[in-house]
C-alpha cells in the first residue's frame, strides 16, 4: 500500500488528479465510505482504543480509492497488475509449499494442510484461498485469448493452484471456484462449439471432486470444550443467531460504532452454549452480519451499494474478469467476515477500486 502511495505521488500533477476526483466526488464517497463510517463510528463508540485501532485499518478505503480514481487506468494497466498479483500468488504458494516440504522431510512436523500450512504462509487460509481464487479467475480468461502454448502454461498454473486450494481446505472456495467456472463458460453460450471450454469445465468438475474426500472434510470436524463435534454448518448458524439478537439491542441505523462492534456478541455465544466462539472469540463469520453489527443499516446499505456498482459495471463494459472477482467477494462475504483483518480490506478495496475506475471500452 505505501509502495502504491509513492508511486502515485509522483504519477500526475496534484492538480489534475484533484480535478479527475471531483469529476467522481459520488464514486470516491461511496468507495471510501467504509473509512468515513469508522471515523463517524469513533463518536458514539466507548472503546476508543479499539476504535481508533479500527480507524486504522480502514484507511485502505480511502487511500486506494483517492489513487485510482485520479489516475487514468487502461484496460491493458489493469489487466497488467492482475498479472503480477497471480504471479505473486503463485510464487508465494511455491516457496510455502518448498519450505512445508522441507520441514516435513526433517521430522519437524508436518505443515502440508489446513492451519498449518497457514503458520507457513503467514496468512490465514480463507484469506490466501480469497487470493489463489482471484489467481485461477486471472489465468482462466487468459487462456481464450492464447494461443495452445500459452493456453498449457496457464492451464498448469491453474492446476498447482487447484492442488493449493485443495491444501487450504476453505469449503466456501469451492463455491467460488464453480462461480468462476460458469461466469466463463457464459462467453460461450451464443456458439456452436464448446470444445475449448469444454475439457476445462471436465477437468475443474473432476478436481473439484477431491473436495468431497475424507482428508478434506477433516478440515470441518469442529468440537465443543467439551469434546463434542458441531458441525461446521451449525457453528454459522449459531454465530449469526448470536449477532441478529447482538444487532437488535443495538442501534439499528447506525450500530454499535467503530470499536464495540463486538461488545457483548462473546456473551451472546455463552447464552447460547456456544462456548468455542466465546473462548475464542469469533467474530460474525458473514460480512453483511459483520457490518451490521458495526455500522448498523447504514452501513449494510453501503456495502450492497457498493458491490451492485460493481457488478453493473463489470456487466455493462462486458469485464468479465471484474464480475468474477465481485462474485467471489460476494460468495466469501456469505460465511467470512472478510472486512475484519487488513488482508481483506487491502485486498478488497485494492480491486474493488480498480474494477470501478477502469476505463474498458464495450
Amino acid at each position: 500500500m505505501i509502495l502504491c502511495l509513492l508511486a502515485w505521488i509522483g504519477y500526475t500533477p496534484f492538480k489534475k488528479k484533484i480535478e479527475k476526483v471531483k469529476m467522481q466526488l459520488p464514486l470516491f464517497f461511496l468507495f471510501s465510505s467504509f473509512f468515513w463510517l469508522s471515523l463517524l463510528g469513533l463518536f458514539y463508540t466507548e472503546n476508543l482504543d479499539k476504535g481508533f485501532m479500527n480507524l486504522k485499518q480502514s484507511l485502505p478505503f480511502f487511500i486506494f480509492p483517492l489513487i485510482f480514481l485520479s489516475i487514468d487506468l487502461n484496460k491493458k494497466d489493469y489487466l497488467e497488475i492482475l498479472k503480477y498479483f497471480s504471479n505473486s500468488v503463485v510464487l508465494a504458494s511455491i516457496f510455502a509449499l518448498i519450505k512445508a516440504l522441507l520441514i516435513k522431510m526433517n521430522n519437524f512436523g508436518d505443515y502440508l494442510f489446513f492451519d498449518r500450512l497457514a503458520i507457513i504462509l503467514e496468512k490465514h487460509t480463507t484469506y490466501f484461498a480469497l487470493f489463489v481464487i482471484i489467481a485461477i479467475t486471472y489465468f482462466l480468461f487468459e487462456i481464450k485469448k492464447s494461443n495452445w502454448k500459452k493456453s498449457i502454461y496457464f492451464g498448469a498454473l491453474i492446476s498447482f493452484l487447484l492442488i493449493m486450494l485443495y491444501m487450504l481446505s476453505v469449503r466456501i472456495s469451492v463455491l467460488g471456484l464453480i462461480s468462476v467456472v460458469f461466469v466463463y463458460l457464459l462467453q460461450y453460450k451464443d456458439k456452436i462449439s464448446f470444445a475449448k471450454p469444454l475439457p476445462l469445465f471436465i477437468i475443474c468438475c473432476l478436481i473439484s471432486l477431491v473436495y468431497l474426500s475424507p482428508n478434506f472434510q477433516k478440515r470441518f470436524n469442529s468440537t465443543s470444550p467439551e469434546g463434542v463435534e458441531i458441525s461446521d454448518m451449525g457453528s454459522r448458524v449459531i454465530h449469526w443467531k448470536a449477532v441478529l439478537k447482538r444487532i437488535g439491542n443495538e442501534n439499528l441505523i447506525f450500530g454499535s460504532g467503530t470499536g464495540d462492534g463486538h461488545a457483548g456478541l462473546y456473551e451472546e455465544y455463552l447464552n447460547l452454549n456456544f462456548e468455542t466462539g466465546f473462548l475464542n472469540k469469533y467474530n460474525a463469520h458473514n460480512q453483511y452480519l459483520e457490518t451490521t453489527l458495526f455500522f448498523g443499516i447504514t452501513g449494510l446499505f453501503l456495502l450492497l451499494l457498493i458491490l451492485y456498482k460493481l457488478t453493473v459495471k463489470s456487466a455493462q463494459v462486458k469485464d468479465k474478469v471484474g464480475l468474477s472477482i465481485t462474485i467471489v467477494f460476494i460468495i466469501f462475504m456469505i460465511t467470512e467476515s472478510i472486512l475484519e483483518r487488513h488482508s481483506g480490506i487491502v485486498i478488497f478495496a485494492f480491486l474493488s477500486s480498480m474494477i470501478v475506475s477502469t476505463k474498458i471500452s464495450k
